[in-house]
């Protein structure tokens, strides 16, 4: 709907560039997201010519962040924060559950790729961490399949071990 468009529909015309990753601070690239987050709160998300995009980091990409989030299919970072190809590293795992291998990819994203900036992407109704509350009240049956259960068991055990704390708080 061209009539509720902002005039500037293309905001990012190609994939961020070694000089344009090295000259923004933190708190620039930050400011970004948060632009591109209220974009897309409004229905007024930017349009990328992926395809275009695509060509640019065919070679070299130059993240500006990396974006730690769940594969909860309604979350997508990329589309909630309005960035194109190139522009965001997404580290993606059930309930967030950071492994030795999401980690090693953020500090790849940092150390090596240069990004400027981590989020950490938390969502409202999330599977992994209602599994985890059931395992912390004593249901084992929620998780029959074995990779499932390493995965909820942290956070069932973390969830057992506030309470008996006393630091637990009621989820917002």
């Amino acid at each position: 709907d061209e009539e509720k468009a902002p005039k500037d529909k293309r905001l990012f015309v190609s994939a961020p560039t070694r000089d344009l990753q090295k000259s923004l601070s933190a708190e620039q690239v930050f400011k970004r997201l948060k632009e591109g987050h209220q974009r897309f709160c409004e229905g007024h998300s930017v349009h990328n010519d992926l395809h275009d995009q695509l060509a640019e980091t065919a070679e070299a990409h130059h993240p500006l962040a990396v974006i730690v989030s769940c594969v909860d299919a309604r979350v997508s970072p990329e589309r909630v924060f309005d960035v194109g190809l190139g522009e965001a590293l997404v580290v993606r795992s059930a309930g967030n559950i950071i492994s030795p291998e999401s980690l090693g990819s953020v500090e790849y994203a940092s150390a090596l790729a240069g990004v400027k900036l981590m989020v950490v992407l938390g969502h409202t109704r999330c599977g992994v961490i209602k599994a985890g509350v059931a395992v912390s009240e004593g249901d084992q049956e929620v998780c029959a399949c074995e990779h499932t259960a390493a995965l909820v068991a942290p956070v069932g055990e973390l969830l057992s071990e506030l309470r008996a704390s006393g630091e637990e708080r009621e989820p917002h």
